[in-house]
C-alpha cells in the first residue's frame, strides 16, 4: 500500500511525538497505549527507520523521527485544510425542495431533526401547489402525490396520505356525513380554488351548496381559522391530528387518499449532497407513517 494511503499511521505517530510518549497520546487519539505501541513498531519496521528512542520516562525522537515529524505536520495541516474546504463547500450548497404548503409546514416543524442529519447543507423549501420542473433543475427534490411518469425523473414512495374534516374541539357539534355535507351543523372554511387547485380544495368546493363563510388564500390562514373555531375544513391528517385543539369530525375521505412520492432527477440519484437531504426527509416522513395515514387517533 502506498505510504500516502496510510495516513492514519502518521497521524498516530504525530500524536506520540507531540505527547513524547504513549500515555499522553492516548488522550489525543483515543487509542490504547498497547495499540499505539504496536502501530509505532509496525511503522518503524515498514519504513526500516528508527523513529523513537524508548525509555522509562517516555519516547524521544531520533534524528530521522524529527525529520519525519516536520513532514507529517505539513500533511496534518493539509488534511485540516481539506476538511475545512469540504465543510465550506457543503455550507455553500443549497438543496431546493419543492412541496405543497402542508408538507412544507410539516418539514419546517421538524427542521431541527433534519438539520442534525444534513449538517451545514442549506435547505430551501419551495412551498406552493405549482409544480416546479425537476427536469429543468428548478428544484433538486420534489414531494408529490403521484408517481413520476416523465422520463428522466426517479421517485420512491414514502407515505400514504389521508384526509378528513376537522373542527375546533370547543365547537364540536358531532360527526359529518360525507355523503351529504349539507346536513352538517358547521360553517365551512375553504382554500381559494384559484390559488389552490389541489384535490382537497376541489373536492370540497364541488360538494358545497352554500358558499363557505371564509375563503383563504393561504393554508396557514385556513389552519388558524379552524383552530379558532370559525368553522370546519378539509385537512391532511398529518396536520389536523397533530393539533391538540382540533378534532376529526368525519371519516377518512377515500377520494383524497393517495401515496406520497419523493422525486428527483434521475442523474442526481448518486449526488451525495442531494442524497443526504433526501434520506433525511424520507426518514422523517416514514417515522411519522401513522400520523400521515390517519391512524394516530
Amino acid at each position: 500500500m502506498d505510504e500516502i494511503q496510510k495516513w492514519d499511521d502518521y497521524r498516530l505517530f504525530l500524536a506520540v511525538a507531540q505527547a513524547q510518549g504513549l500515555v499522553g497520546a492516548t488522550l489525543l487519539t483515543g487509542a490504547s497505549a498497547a495499540t499505539l505501541s504496536r502501530r509505532m513498531h509496525a511503522l518503524e519496521k515498514r519504513l526500516t527507520i528508527p523513529l523513537f528512542i524508548r525509555h522509562r520516562e517516555g519516547y524521544t525522537l531520533t534524528e530521522q523521527g524529527g525529520q519525519l515529524v516536520n513532514k507529517v505536520q505539513l500533511m496534518h495541516q493539509s488534511m485540516q485544510d481539506i476538511a475545512h474546504w469540504c465543510d465550506t463547500q457543503h455550507s455553500q450548497c443549497s438543496v431546493k425542495v419543492a412541496a405543497g404548503d402542508w408538507t412544507c409546514m410539516f418539514i419546517a416543524k421538524f427542521f431541527k431533526e433534519i438539520l442534525k442529519k444534513i449538517g451545514p447543507i442549506q435547505l430551501e423549501l419551495l412551498a406552493g401547489s405549482v409544480r416546479l420542473n425537476l427536469g429543468r433543475r428548478e428544484a433538486c427534490l420534489g414531494i408529490r402525490n403521484s408517481r413520476p411518469l416523465i422520463q428522466g425523473l426517479a421517485g420512491q414512495r414514502i407515505a400514504r396520505v389521508e384526509f378528513a374534516i376537522y373542527a375546533a374541539q370547543d365547537i364540536y357539534k358531532g360527526k359529518i356525513n360525507l355523503t351529504n355535507l349539507q346536513t352538517n351543523a358547521y360553517d365551512w372554511l375553504l382554500l381559494n380554488a384559484q390559488n389552490y387547485a389541489v384535490p382537497s380544495s376541489l373536492w370540497l368546493g364541488q360538494r358545497l351548496a352554500v358558499p363557505a363563510v371564509l375563503n383563504c388564500s393561504s393554508t396557514l390562514a385556513l389552519l388558524e381559522a379552524v383552530k379558532l373555531g370559525a368553522g370546519c375544513a378539509v385537512l391532511p391528517c398529518f396536520i389536523g391530528d397533530a393539533e391538540d385543539s382540533l378534532c376529526r369530525v368525519s371519516p377518512l375521505i377515500a377520494d383524497l387518499s393517495h401515496d406520497q412520492w419523493l422525486v428527483c432527477h434521475a442523474e442526481d440519484r448518486d449526488n451525495l449532497i442531494i442524497n443526504k437531504v433526501k434520506n433525511a426527509l424520507v426518514d422523517l416522513i416514514r417515522s411519522q407513517e401513522e400520523l400521515f395515514a390517519g391512524r394516530c387517533i
